[in-house]
């Protein structure tokens, strides 16, 4: 597919706002959200499926949790419902857990954009352009 296919010529003009601004702006929203989500209670449902060589389910681990506040005010998690775990192939580590409790939705804070690199690609040629 064309990279202008249905959306036009790709513009490879600098950004009139420098990429670090950008950068720097998005995360300091992504903390506003990250602050606004801790001052929430919410209905988080998880599920972790193996299928099998037909397509289909053969084991589920599932969980419904209530993020609350507790009566002192206290941020808390409730767990609403979670069946017993019908996984055999694979196995819900700790890592695991705490992946699902506090790794997602992703939001990219100020104090977490340190942590990674950005580069600019738009100077680089697309694959198999000339």
């Amino acid at each position: 597919m064309p990279l202008d296919a249905g959306f036009g010529p790709m513009n490879l003009d600098p950004p009139s706002t420098p990429p670090d601004q950008i950068i720097t702006k998005f995360a300091a929203k992504e903390t506003e959200f990250q602050d606004a989500l801790n001052h929430y209670t919410y209905r988080r449902v998880a599920r972790v499926q193996t299928i099998d060589d037909d397509n289909k389910v053969d084991g589920e681990w599932y969980e419904v949790d209530d993020v609350i506040f507790d009566p002192s005010g206290r941020r808390t998690e409730k767990v609403v419902y979670a069946p017993e775990s019908t996984l055999t192939r694979v196995q819900m580590s700790p890592s695991d857990m705490q992946d699902i409790q506090h790794g997602y939705p992703f939001v990219l804070t100020t104090s977490e954009v340190g942590e990674y690199r950005f580069a600019d690609r738009r100077r680089r040629r697309p694959h198999g352009a000339r």
